[in-house]
């Protein structure tokens, strides 16, 4: 495509109106624009969806951690956020969210690495140490305060 629009501008013998000299130097324009930005400025959705995970990650422990400031991050709309999610995750951002907050919490309470339960709790994120507690049985079958009594007994 890029040939044929370039051999339309230099061919001698061919007269174009203004107007269609402009639109095919936009394409031009638009074209190697495209071929010169890295990938993340054109990216596949999977590419999408980890540059949004990477996001998660490095801003889990942000109580204000939100589709709409993720969404921000990563210059994609929130429904784009959404549509991602739903492609790549089968679950939505909330649940992903605290999936890696309960998981990452885990880990801390398990190993030690957290004196209190509302220490871990805050760390990962959570504001509310009831919504984490109650979050945390559910998924796991047990107290937070038990998992930390065994890690502070194993540390």
């Amino acid at each position: 495509m890029l040939t044929e629009t370039m051999r339309l501008l230099t061919e001698t013998g061919l007269t174009l109106e203004s107007r269609t000299v402009d639109t095919l130097l936009d394409t031009v324009a638009e074209i190697v624009a495209l071929q010169c930005a890295p990938a993340a400025a054109a990216p596949s959705t999977e590419l999408s969806f980890v540059g949004v995970k990477r996001h998660i990650d490095t801003a889990i422990a942000d109580p204000g951690l939100s589709p709409a400031s993720a969404a921000a991050a990563c210059r994609i709309s929130v429904r784009t956020l959404h549509r991602l999610f739903a492609r790549h995750a089968q679950q939505s951002f909330e649940a992903y969210v605290v999936q890696t907050r309960l998981a990452l919490a885990r880990e801390l309470l398990a190993a030690g690495k957290a004196r209190t339960v509302s220490e871990a709790a805050f760390a990962c994120g959570f504001n509310n140490l009831s919504h984490f507690t109650r979050r945390f049985s559910e998924r796991y079958g047990e107290l937070p305060v038990n998992l930390l009594r065994q890690g502070q007994a194993g540390a």
